[in-house]
């Protein structure tokens, strides 16, 4: 994420200086902001490969390699960033997810909230609106629910949203209000028309080996600071985060807001559920890790 993210503000600089502080002098973690280390779609792998010791990153952009995980984004499940960041940390520790992170040691697993469709032109009020629309989205998940709504998907990460939607290339996005700050879109949408078709898993990973090496207390303090105390950090963080974004572009004026209607949804949720049978069929003991998850 940019320097000016809250998710490093206000998410990982206080967890940070709570781990060094609790580490007795032997802990000095740096943030190196933005691209520099790897991009959203690298820096997984590049942490595996110790040109990272710990890393931050998003699921989309690995859209596939984490089937399971992605149960998150299934439709209509999860209502907020911190319900979200609870349950994906507790399927880890319980062992339902934790296979697909054989490469690395998990700090934490969290979410971001559910997505608004942010467009620049046109106004939605009613999800059938969307038909034939150009929308950006990030996962593939994401992509197959807006083609199941009648739009033309277009996979795109956060950070070629603003230049895609200035010029043209999208007419909107499906995106989490955290993303549309951090990234500025205020700047390139007017509309936005909140919905929850799904939350979006994110991650903070370490190096096994520079784990390993490190001396007791180090270890100590990063274990006393991950996992579910972490997790809930960085929900409340996403909490405040999407509640800021909205607050924002109100602020700025000339924004307009809606959300998905009692009855829009009542109409929508059945027709979406050939997304959440396939997701089901083709993820290992999908069945069980979706229970799972609602439990």
């Amino acid at each position: 994420a940019p320097p000016q993210s809250l998710v490093n503000v206000w998410g990982f600089t206080p967890w940070i200086k709570d781990v060094m502080a609790d580490s007795k002098g032997t802990l000095d973690i740096k943030v190196v902001p933005g691209p520099t280390l790897g991009t959203f779609g690298t820096i997984y792998d590049r942490t595996a490969n110790g040109v990272a010791d710990m890393a931050f990153g998003i699921m989309s952009a690995m859209s596939g390699r984490f089937p399971k995980t992605e149960v998150i984004n299934v439709p209509f499940e999860v209502e907020s960033p911190l319900e979200g960041a609870l349950a994906l940390q507790r399927l880890f520790d319980k062992g339902v997810i934790s296979d697909e992170y054989k490469t690395v040691k998990v700090l934490t697993l969290f979410a971001f909230g559910n997505p608004a469709i942010q467009t620049k032109d046109k106004e939605i009020t009613r999800i059938d609106q969307i038909k034939g629309m150009k929308l950006a989205a990030g996962s593939k998940l994401d992509n197959d629910v807006l083609a199941l709504l009648g739009a033309a998907p277009q996979s795109a990460e956060p950070p070629q949203l603003y230049q895609g939607l200035q010029r043209g290339l999208y007419e909107g996005a499906l995106i989490q209000w955290t993303a549309f700050q951090t990234f500025k879109l205020a700047e390139v949408t007017k509309y936005h028309f909140d919905l929850p078709l799904g939350a979006a898993a994110a991650y903070v990973v370490m190096n096994k080996n520079a784990y390993a090496k490190l001396p007791p207390a180090a270890k100590a303090a990063i274990d006393k600071h991950a996992g579910m105390p972490f997790a809930k950090h960085m929900g409340d963080v996403i909490s405040r985060m999407d509640a800021g974004a909205r607050e924002g572009a109100k602020k700025l004026g000339g924004h307009v807001f809606h959300k998905l209607s009692d009855a829009d949804r009542k109409t929508w949720a059945p027709k979406l559920q050939p997304i959440v049978d396939s997701w089901v069929k083709n993820t290992p003991n999908g069945a069980a890790v979706l229970a799972a998850l609602r439990k």
